[in-house]
């Protein structure tokens, strides 16, 4: 507030011309809306005046003051007069400065009262005016001083409040402006009352176990505010560093008595919690060559072990551990998937009528001889036998054994693929997947409970590879953010499926790494074939139609953050991504049904009219509409999809309630459900379609025409007939909706750095199991 000027000598008729002023001040005052009314930076601007006695005291509301620079000159000339506007005149008047006893300017009364709300912790309004303040009068006086003694207070009241991240930026940023700020000449630093909050901080991530961001935040202050000897910076150091030690000594204990499991969970925490305890790098050294262990995540645990599983994502994964087949599909091709033989290498004729097979020493030596493959692939063509398979059994016509390495299988017509029909086990082990049981794949299970499942390396595995994992531990997380902090705190190497929509997220970790696998999931419901009112094509089609696919997964599952390959389909088998082959059995040309609802709702009319004049035909009472079911996997892409179908499907009319199957089950066993929801990963479908729809299949229909266009299909010689067929199939199964395609999704898989191998394209995760290797991973220092 600007000193007043003592008025001494006044003129009677310049006093005449005040006490006038005055007057209509006091009515233009009186007209003023109060205070509590309106805001001072919502009214116009106004500069203040306050007269001196012999003008009895008057203010005067001024317009404002054509000052240089709106500055008031310290010492002005009682003589001299200043001009002024009333603020709701246009006439000007002068007043002298001598009698003047104060000049209060706009910017100065906003100042005030934002300094005001400020010591009453008003700090939200007081906001408002600083803002305002430094759009309109960024060089007013005070100003600078004014917002440091706000930030100040507010970061205080964030300090009592328990606010600590919010206190502790709100200083650094005080810091920024004015390093050496002191409250008072009493008052603490600012770089001890960045100390305080730092701790009170950094005691609440290590009370959380975070110990990424206690170190990063400890790490950061010191460097950037040269606070190392700090009092909080010595304390946490300390603290964090003896915690480390204690884990270090446990970890070289548990070492020496070859408990390998503890010592490498010992040393997970040491890292965790100071990377840089003396010795501790050297001693995750060890017990990586000791026993290299690998901890992955999973979103379901495995319950069965099936390398092909159309819609068990876990069997799928950890069937790669437990047992390898005669051929296995390891990547998109031009024509079809690439196919490799652990055995040794297989190959096709030109004209499609024969295979042979080339096994190696290694395979010779111990897993099978060419004589005992000759026997598997009969074996598989003979009805009787437990191991029978139909397709294969109608493809083969003789096997002939060259020599102890060579066997050729002679076919009966040109096969498109015939590759893919011999993806199947050839290991005789019976149990396999049960704890103990030894089968012919690189892992066994060791043991397995709710919540873990272990795998140690088989010592019969004749493709063994030295510094391979020792054991693979599989721990089930229910909720994925869990998962993803596991994976950040380095509690766990690998994370076998990220949520689509945390994926940015996740990459931008420098630690860890994210990687899609090569083949797509799509994403589908399947229909109850005899239910009442989903057996009618009319109503599956209004379905369809409510269904606002492009919404569930752009915003459900990608939340906003699109992702290559990720696309609404109209059949379940893999769609294009950009002109790839591999989407052979999917027609570009047929689109999928757009969300209309008030279409929907009249295709469930005519299909309710439809089943109504059925039943009347047959003289059967019309069943009612009852609530569907709809059951779904427990995970987050297949809750928010259903959950979403089921309000969508409310609209117009059709009631749904939801069934979550348990951890690792994707099919309804207890067949109460109307609907399921099936992530299918048809990786070929030349074979995989038949597994689908076939009587057998996954969801099987009665329907003739698609039955008649799988037996095509498998008849198929060349791969334009093949390509020709799936394109009849893909109109047939679109017309009939026997099954509602969604979307199609891009699983993808994280992983810390420190872990060699995941890396390479795969189609599963373990697919190169025997490739990984793991490094020391304190390697990267701190923070």
């Amino acid at each position: 507030m600007l000193a007043g000027f003592v008025i001494r000598w006044l003129c009677p008729g310049m006093l005449a011309v005040l006490i006038g002023i005055a007057a209509l001040a006091g009515s233009a005052l009186a007209q003023a809306p109060a205070p509590l009314a309106q805001r001072i930076i919502d009214r116009p601007p106004f500069d203040r005046i306050t007269l001196d006695k012999q003008n009895e005291n008057k203010v005067l509301i001024v317009r404002p003051l054509p000052l240089p620079g709106r500055r008031v000159s310290e010492k002005p000339k009682p003589s001299d007069k200043l001009r002024i506007q009333m603020l709701d005149e246009a006439q000007e008047y002068e007043v002298l400065w001598q009698h003047i006893e104060k000049v209060e300017l706009f910017e100065q009364l906003v100042l005030a009262e934002a300094a005001g709300l400020a010591a009453q912790g008003k700090f939200d309004e007081a906001y408002e005016y600083f803002v305002f303040m430094f759009a309109s009068y960024p060089n007013a006086i005070g100003l600078k001083e004014a917002q440091q003694s706000y930030l100040y207070l507010s970061s205080g009241a964030a300090f009592r409040a328990g606010k600590h991240d919010e206190a502790l930026a709100i200083v650094e940023e005080l810091l920024a402006q004015n390093p050496t700020y002191r409250a008072g000449p009493t008052a603490p630093t600012l770089l001890q009352v960045l100390g305080n909050i730092a701790d009170r901080r950094l005691a609440g991530y290590v009370q959380q176990e975070d110990y990424r961001s206690a170190r990063a935040l400890l790490v950061r202050l010191a460097r950037q505010y040269n606070a190392a000897g700090e009092p909080f910076a010595q304390k946490w150091q300390m603290q964090l560093s003896q915690q480390a030690a204690q884990l270090r000594d446990e970890a070289r204990a548990h070492l020496a008595a070859k408990r390998f499991v503890e010592a490498r969970d010992a040393c997970a925490r040491m890292e965790l919690i100071w990377p840089t305890v003396e010795g501790g790098s050297e001693l995750v050294a060890e017990v990586a060559r000791r026993y290299p262990l690998v901890a992955v995540g999973v979103e379901h645990p495995a319950l069965e072990f099936d390398a092909r599983s159309l819609v068990n994502p876990a069997a799928r994964r950890a069937g790669r551990l437990v047992e390898r087949r005669l051929l296995e599909f390891s990547a998109p091709g031009p024509e079809g998937g690439k196919y490799q033989c652990p055995l040794g290498t297989v190959e096709q004729s030109v004209d499609g009528r024969e295979i042979s097979f080339s096994l190696t020493a290694a395979a010779r030596g111990g897993e099978l001889s060419g004589y005992e493959l000759a026997e598997r692939l009969l074996a598989w063509s003979r009805p009787g036998d437990a191991d029978f398979q139909p397709a294969w059994a109608r493809a083969l016509a003789s096997v002939a054994v060259a020599d102890v390495q060579r066997v050729i299988a002679n076919l009966k017509t040109p096969r498109v693929l015939a590759e893919s029909l011999l993806q199947l086990s050839y290991q005789l082990a019976a149990n396999v997947g049960q704890p103990g049981a030894k089968g012919n794949g690189p892992f066994f299970v060791l043991s397995t409970d709710d919540a873990q499942t272990r795998f140690t390396a088989n010592d019969r595995y004749f493709l063994a590879q030295p510094g391979q994992p020792a054991e693979i531990s599989e721990h089930h997380y229910p909720d994925p953010q869990r998962a993803l902090v596991a994976l950040a705190r380095g509690e766990i190497d690998v994370l076998d499926r990220v949520f689509p929509g945390d994926i940015a997220a996740v990459a931008a970790n420098s630690e860890l790494a994210v990687a899609p696998l090569a083949m797509p999931t799509t994403h589908v419901l399947a229909f109850a074939e005899h239910h009442p009112q989903l057996s009618n094509r009319q109503f599956r089609r209004a379905l369809a139609y409510a269904s606002n696919r492009e919404l569930i997964l752009n915003q459900g599952v990608l939340k906003g953050k699109p992702l290559p390959g990720f696309r609404v389909v109209s059949a379940p088998f893999p769609a294009p991504t950009g002109g790839d082959a591999a989407a052979y059995a999917y027609d570009q040309q047929i689109p999928p049904r757009p969300y209309d609802p008030r279409l929907a709702v009249a295709m469930k009319a005519i299909g309710l009219n439809e089943i109504k004049a059925m039943h009347d035909k047959q003289m059967k009472p019309v069943p009612p509409l009852a609530p569907l079911t709809l059951g779904h996997p427990a995970d987050e892409t297949s809750r928010i999809a259903c959950r979403a179908l089921v309000k969508q499907w409310k609209v117009i009319g059709i009631e749904c309630k939801l069934v979550e199957f348990p951890p690792g089950i994707f099919l309804d066993e207890q067949q109460i459900c109307d609907i399921v929801y099936y992530q299918i990963s048809a990786h070929e479908p030349l074979v995989d379609a038949a597994r689908l729809l076939g009587p057998q299949g996954i969801a099987p229909t009665s329907n003739g025409f698609v039955q008649l266009a799988l037996r095509q299909i498998d008849k198929a010689t060349n791969w334009q007939d093949a390509r020709v067929r799936f394109q009849q199939l893909h109109r047939l199964l679109h017309e009939d909706v026997t099954l509602l395609p969604l979307f199609q999704t891009f699983d993808h898989y994280a992983y810390r750095k420190s872990l060699q191998g995941p890396a390479a394209e795969r189609v599963t995760l373990y697919q190169n199991v025997e490739a990984w290797q793991i490094s020391p991973r304190l390697a990267r220092g701190m923070p």
